[in-house]
């Protein structure tokens, strides 16, 4: 239940930013190779963070949820 909580306050926040952010995806369809593959990175970049972020977040909170009932 609080990793629903958690999700849902920061969640729409994290995904805006990452959605934002893949304005860099417009590099891919340059014709400068080395332009490409940042656009590329840019874009593998924000989709795992995203991800990373909204599964830490919510493990971080059930422990210290736990963590604190127990203390």
């Amino acid at each position: 239940k609080l990793s629903r909580e958690v999700v849902d306050d920061v969640g729409y926040p994290i995904i805006l930013d990452a959605c934002s952010n893949m304005a860099f995806g417009a590099l891919l369809f340059s014709q400068f190779l080395p332009i490409q593959h940042m656009g590329g990175l840019m874009v593998f970049a924000m989709v795992s963070t995203s991800v990373g972020t909204l599964t830490l977040l919510a493990a971080l909170a059930e422990l210290m949820k736990n963590k604190l009932i127990i203390d």
